[in-house]
């Protein structure tokens, strides 16, 4: 199985500057796969709202994006 690379982008949710970053790794049988696995991935810690995901293949190849938004996506409410 492919290996992927899961990159998390994620600012503050009350909206202070700043951003923070996660990255993780894992075995899936195809492309849709892993991306499913990927929209499984989407809890933050505590304050945080994630606003993008990047999966890319093991050479670096980017292969999906998503982007997330508080008015779309019904994020966590704003607290700090």
């Amino acid at each position: 199985m492919p290996l992927y690379h899961l990159h998390r982008t994620m600012q503050f949710a009350c909206g202070k500057h700043g951003k923070a970053f996660e990255r993780d790794a894992f075995d899936a049988v195809d492309l849709w796969a892993a991306i499913d696995i990927a929209l499984g991935r989407t809890t933050t810690p505590p304050g945080l709202d994630l606003t993008s995901l990047l999966l890319c293949a093991s050479s670096g190849a980017m292969l999906w994006t998503k982007t997330f938004s508080r008015e779309t996506d019904r994020l966590s409410p704003a607290t700090c």
